[in-house]
């Protein structure tokens, strides 16, 4: 941990009384990964990773949903906001059991704020994801859609 030297016995101190279990020989083998420039590639190739991963399911999403979902504009971060216009809160907690009776993890944006937003949204992973898994992923999403569409259909007389 870096911080001021002023906060240093009182963060040795809190340390200790949460955890005192990690090893010197972890702490060593960390330091010297950060000295030796081994953490910053680490952060640069992640970056990258996530940033391809991210692109694919923007693209995929675009592509198989359309207009039904809105991609919040944000390029950082290992989720993408996904806002559902046209439906309302019940609704998307029906597309979510579905999904999930279709093995797809999909969880709402709503818990995230203090006050509920006007269009119920999505919080959409992709950073355990591959390349793969990701295509799929997308494809039973917009299955999803389908089958919970944002509207009920009227009935045909």
């Amino acid at each position: 941990m870096v911080l001021p030297r002023a906060l240093r016995d009182d963060f040795v101190a809190a340390k200790f009384l949460d955890d005192s279990t990690t090893t010197v020989i972890e702490q060593g083998a960390l330091a010297h990964f950060m000295e030796d420039g081994g953490f910053d590639r680490h952060l640069r190739h992640t970056a990258k990773v996530l940033r391809a991963r991210r692109n694919l399911l923007v693209e995929s999403i675009g592509r198989l949903a359309g207009d039904r979902v809105q991609i919040a504009n944000s390029h950082a971060g290992m989720h993408i906001v996904a806002w559902l216009p046209g439906y309302s809160y019940d609704r998307v907690d029906q597309l979510i059991a579905y999904a999930r009776e279709q093995g797809l993890g999909i969880y709402p944006i709503a818990p995230h704020y203090k006050n509920r937003p006007a269009t119920p949204g999505l919080l959409l992973g992709y950073c355990g994801l591959s390349s793969q898994e990701l295509r799929l992923a997308t494809q039973i999403f917009a299955n999803c859609l389908d089958a919970v569409p944002a509207l009920e259909a009227s009935p045909a007389k």
